[in-house]
């Protein structure tokens, strides 16, 4: 057995133990990796075991393992509009941080898929799909032929995306819900649990319900807005 890859994770939530059996499942079939330290902000977690892994520290600590790849496991509903932010404080080039594939995961020919990203059991990643770094696709969803899911978007478990859609950055897709063809979910929104999208979704909606209806919007950051095309968004 050669040399493990060092990793360190970023974030002690409840993401760690799911990715972490991503990192369990890849080295049953080869071992090349292994968790060193977990990062977290929360000084209450400081010095506790994870799995028995010691969360070290602060997240500016990244900066002491030069030789480690970094995991990005911050992101939840709460957290989806800070996501890039914290990478952006940090500094790193998105060369550190590893993607994660879950070997049951069925990737098609032609995807293209960024730095930083991870795709847990089941997932159905169609061709012609990008999935840009720091995206999240977790158990069991089907991203459609030709779509495309912005910097930092999440995509949370059994979705169904039909084709040709574009997910903007930092956006949220909630369990069990299906997007219709050619649908754009604007950056920094967010789609309730089992919701069914047949129009467009603005930047910072959330919307939820079958058909989906918009409950209230929230004040997207600038930075998320930079690369997308307001006018050919639908209310």
């Amino acid at each position: 057995m050669g040399k493990l890859q060092p990793l360190v994770f970023l974030g002690a939530s409840t993401a760690f133990s799911e990715i972490s059996e991503i990192i369990c499942d890849l080295n049953r079939i080869k071992e090349r990796y292994k968790v060193i330290a977990i990062l977290d902000d929360n000084p209450h977690l400081h010095g506790s075991l994870i799995q028995g892994v010691e969360v070290a520290g602060n997240l500016e600590l990244v900066h002491q393992y030069p030789d480690a790849q970094i995991v990005f496991g911050i992101g939840s509903i709460h957290t989806r509009l800070t996501r890039l932010s914290i990478l952006n404080h940090l500094n790193l080039p998105d060369e550190r941080y590893v993607t994660l594939i879950h070997p049951n995961a069925k990737i098609y020919p032609g995807v293209t898929i960024g730095h930083g990203c991870v795709i847990h059991s089941g997932v159905v990643v169609c061709g012609g799909v990008t999935l840009d770094s720091f995206s999240i696709v977790t158990f069991n969803s089907v991203i459609g032929p030709r779509s495309k899911i912005d910097r930092g978007a999440m995509v949370t478990s059994m979705v169904t995306m039909l084709s040709g859609i574009h997910v903007g950055a930092c956006a949220f897709i909630g369990a069990g819900s299906c997007i219709s063809e050619h649908i754009r979910i604007g950056p920094g929104a967010m789609v309730g649990m089992a919701s069914v999208i047949f129009r467009d979704v603005g930047p910072g909606a959330f919307v939820v319900g079958n058909p989906a209806r918009t409950l209230y919007s929230v004040t997207v950051p600038p930075e998320l807005m930079e690369n997308w095309d307001m006018t050919s968004t639908r209310e």
